[in-house]
This record gives C-alpha cells, sequence and structure tokens, in this order.
C-alpha cells in the first residue's frame, strides 16, 4: 500500500479560495474523480477531484478554510499494481454469493403482484415522478447543501432549501434547481402549457399586515407579459470592450455637420449601436430565430 497526497490543483488567477463542504471522512473508499471538496469562487463553485481511489486516512481542511493551488486536502491510501486484483476480486466473490440466493425467492413475488395491476399503477408512477421532479418530499429544516449565496438568493426568492431536490454532486442544490423551483410554480406546476394563467398567490396575510391597491390598465396588461418574457426568453448579459476611437470621431463630425443643417438634430451613439446590430443578426440569423 502506498500513501498519496491529494492536493488542490490550478483553479485559475484565485487566491484564498473558501472551502464550502467536505465531501470525504477518514475511512471512506473513493474512486479517482470522486469530488473531495468543493470550492467557492466569486462566480463559481467548483467541485475538487481525487486523482486517486483509495481509502482516506487523513483530512487536512475544513469547511471555512482557504486555499489555492497547491494547498493539501488529505492523504489517501492506494493499493499497488499486485494489491490492486487481491482485495477487488475477493469481497466481490464473497458478498453477492449470500444476497443472490435471497433474491431468487423474491422476482417471482413481485412478478405476480405486478401483472394484475400494471396498467393501473404507471399512471399513479408518473404522476409521482412528476410530481417529485422538483420537490424533495422532506421535513421542512431538514439538512441541504447550498452554497452560502445559494442560501441567500433562496431567502429572497422565499424559497424553503430543504424543499428543494439538489442536481449537483452528491444532492447539492444549484441555482438552476431554484429557479426551476420557482418557474414551475409560476407556471401553475406546468411548464409544458401553452397558455399562461392566472397565479394562485399564496396568503400573504401569514407574513404579516397587507395592503391591496388597485393596479393601472398599463400594470395589469404588462404583469402578464413580464411573466411570459420571464418564463420563455433566454435572459443573457454579455460583457465586452470595444475601441470606438474613431467611431466616436465620426459622431462627433455628423453632429457638428446637423447642427448646421436646417434641421437640426444631436446624434449619440445608439444608431451606430443599432446598425451594427442588424448587420450582426443578417450574418448570424440564428441569433434571432425562435426555437
Amino acid at each position: 500500500m502506498a500513501t498519496k497526497q491529494i492536493l488542490i490543483p490550478d483553479i485559475g488567477d484565485f487566491e484564498d479560495v473558501p472551502i464550502i463542504d467536505v465531501y470525504i471522512k477518514v475511512g471512506d473508499v473513493i474512486d479517482s474523480d470522486s469530488s473531495v471538496v468543493a470550492l467557492e469562487s466569486e462566480k463559481a463553485v467548483l467541485d475538487v477531484p481525487s486523482p486517486f481511489a483509495g481509502t482516506i486516512t487523513k483530512v487536512l481542511l475544513k469547511e471555512g478554510d482557504t486555499v489555492s493551488k497547491g494547498s493539501l486536502v488529505a492523504e489517501i491510501e492506494v493499493a499497488s499494481e499486485g494489491e490492486e486484483e487481491k482485495p477487488v476480486e475477493e469481497p466481490k466473490k464473497e458478498q453477492p454469493e449470500e444476497p443472490k440466493k435471497e433474491e431468487k425467492t423474491e422476482p417471482p413475488k413481485q412478478e405476480e403482484k405486478q401483472e394484475p395491476v400494471a396498467e393501473d399503477t404507471q399512471p399513479v408512477a408518473a404522476a409521482k415522478e412528476e410530481k417529485s421532479d422538483l420537490i424533495n418530499e422532506q421535513a421542512p429544516g431538514a439538512v441541504y447543501h447550498a452554497t452560502p449565496s445559494l442560501r441567500t438568493y433562496a431567502r429572497e426568492l422565499g424559497v424553503d432549501l430543504a424543499r428543494v431536490k439538489g442536481s449537483g454532486p452528491n444532492g447539492r442544490i444549484l441555482h438552476e434547481d431554484v429557479q426551476a423551483l420557482v418557474k414551475k410554480a409560476l407556471s401553475g406546476m406546468s411548464t409544458a402549457t401553452a397558455s399562461f394563467g392566472k397565479i394562485e398567490l399564496e396568503d400573504f396575510s401569514k407574513y404579516g399586515e397587507t395592503e391591496r391597491r388597485k393596479l393601472t390598465r398599463i400594470q395589469k396588461i404588462s404583469g402578464p407579459h413580464l411573466q411570459k418574457s420571464w418564463q420563455i426568453i433566454p435572459h443573457v448579459t454579455q460583457y465586452d470592450e470595444a475601441d470606438v476611437t474613431e467611431l466616436e470621431a465620426l459622431r462627433r463630425t455628423i453632429k457638428e455637420e446637423m447642427k448646421r443643417s436646417d434641421d437640426p438634430v444631436s446624434i449619440s451613439i445608439l444608431p451606430f449601436i443599432v446598425k451594427a446590430v442588424v448587420a450582426a443578426l443578417k450574418k448570424f440569423p440564428e441569433m434571432n430565430a425562435s426555437f
């Protein structure tokens, strides 16, 4: 047996990144590429995998510690090439023998029960799957794994994370899980529906004093459209830099010429941006398509 060290790999230009979760403990048997800790940078959560398979003998970090490239996470006992075959073969021969004998008596009973009920139980099973697709059926306040930023995000939306089914590693709750649950609730628990009906609001008076006010006509019309756009339009923000020195010089020249005309108009940079967007959409029509 040989002892190896699990180190933090190159995580980019980040230093002193906090650990938000430790997935391993002494005595755990893990595979290579199994996640050992989770790090949270300013923009993302990163799971650090183990490059080795073996048994954890020492864990040197805990939740809340900060790490950088090369920080020691844990020590793992790895079997040498000659030793790998023995421990793998022995348990595989010994363990399955007894369960196989027990399993042989169970399948006939299961088949007999399933035959007469198969047709009736399928819709029920499908309904259960739909219901539990995004919702975690456990008691409120149960233990769950989520980053501090996600906990804040969920509090702002009024979402109980204990009721959210996590799709990340080891059941970790991701931003997408919370967003999916909120969107499904907003669409009346039917994301595939083509019509956007009225949302049944909960009784907010249980949280304190409430006040009802009349909406203007514009507010009544814009509300459903805002809801619809939130559900069907991808929301993307892109930041980039562009050198507009020559463009700004051209804009100033045109602006001065427009001032001397019979109908003086002040020109901003917006018309140039619109022209660039139109040219880009003509070249890449997929960006202006509906799917």
